[in-house]
Parts: structure tokens; sequence; C-alpha cells
């Protein structure tokens, strides 16, 4: 799997990719896009290229929406798979799989 710096150059090297079609806009701080290569983690390289050029044809452009759509794309991976299900980090930890009750 690649990690951050190379999911960081694909992105660019994507968008690089594109932009030579046609014009692309890139509307993220570097936070921000440092964001979608974490939502981008666990993703091969051939993914990360689809879920990148995927986000950038769908909307005309890379924004913050643009980090939405990286979580709907991992889930519909994992989903195909029907092994493993996407639980957000912003969502609490202590409610995923009976956790609260594996406690007590």
């Amino acid at each position: 799997m690649p990690g951050p710096d190379e999911l960081k150059t694909i992105a660019r090297r994507v968008i690089g990719d594109l932009s030579r079609e046609r014009p692309v806009r890139v509307d993220l701080t570097s936070e921000d896009f440092d964001r979608l290569v974490e939502r981008m983690k666990g993703f091969t390289e051939l993914e990360a290229e689809r879920a990148i050029t995927r986000t950038v044809l769908r909307e005309g452009a890379l924004t913050r929406s643009g980090l939405e759509a990286m979580v709907e794309i991992k889930k519909e991976l994992l989903q195909k798979d029907g092994l493993l299900e996407y639980i957000a980090p912003e969502e609490n930890l202590a409610e995923v799989g009976g956790f609260r009750t594996l406690k007590d």
C-alpha cells in the first residue's frame, strides 16, 4: 500500500494529467489536501488514481466536498468485498462492535 507521501504524489500526478485535458480547479488548503490523503490511506495505487479521477470528474474540481467523496468511495470498495465495514474516524469507537458490552 502506498504511504502518505506516495498518495500525495499520486494525487498531484492525476490532477496534472487531468489538467492537460481540461482545466481542473483545486480549491484545497494544504491542510485539506493532507486530510484528502489521510482519507485515501488503504487504497492501492490504482484505487487512489481512480478515486481522485472520479472525484474531479464528478465535481469538475477538487474541493472540500472531495474529502467526503473519498470516504464514500472507500465505503463502496469495502462493501463490494463484503468483508469489512468502514467506520469514519469521527464516529465514537466506543459504540462500534459492542465495545460497551465488552467492557461490562
